[in-house]
């Protein structure tokens, strides 16, 4: 039978923060190997991150952060999908309301999109200090980085690369 909307996002928010648990170390070692100086292959980065920026652990840094985008992002995408192509509304062809959806659901989650970046790619301090949850919890939060990018580049730092965002969802709801 047909889902409310209620069920739908639950479900939704229930999947994405299951494939979290996969995209999260694949986006950890991707982001690092685009930032990566030298010529090392993915391999090497893995390695890197496992081995010297605190274990295995260090690939699930920003899953949090990456659930917390992903499940507000379907909450969006996937009702507004369905109220454009519905027959009683807008009667878009879907793939019309897939791409405005994703577009919608983009633009609004940007923001936790560049905090998640930035905590993925903070680089771990080896110093054991650094290292306690009070510290590190402070500094690398998604609140605490949601105020260093506002103050280091006003609300357009908030949104930093939300149109190569967009257009890349935009395309891929088409």
């Amino acid at each position: 039978g047909d889902l409310t909307l209620s069920q739908e996002i639950i479900t939704s928010c229930i999947g994405e923060i299951t494939a979290c648990i996969i995209r999260c170390p694949t986006e950890n070692v991707k982001q690092n190997a685009q930032i990566s100086n030298s010529k090392q292959t993915t391999y090497q980065v893995l390695q890197n991150l496992t081995k010297s920026q605190g274990g295995w652990a260090r690939l699930y840094r920003g899953y949090f952060t990456l659930v917390c985008r992903e499940c507000p992002f379907a909450a969006i995408q996937m009702p507004l999908w369905q109220y454009l192509k519905s027959p009683n509304h807008w009667n878009l062809p879907g793939s019309v309301a897939g791409c405005f959806a994703g577009v919608t659901a983009a633009f609004f989650t940007t923001p936790l999109d560049v905090i998640k970046t930035r905590q993925m790619l903070a680089r771990q301090d080896n110093n054991k200090e650094a290292n306690s949850k009070a510290v590190s919890s402070k500094k690398d939060g998604i609140v605490s980085i949601g105020r260093t990018v506002f103050k280091e580049r006003g609300v357009g730092g908030l949104f930093a690369g939300g149109y190569v965002r967009c257009m890349w969802r935009a395309f891929g709801g088409l």
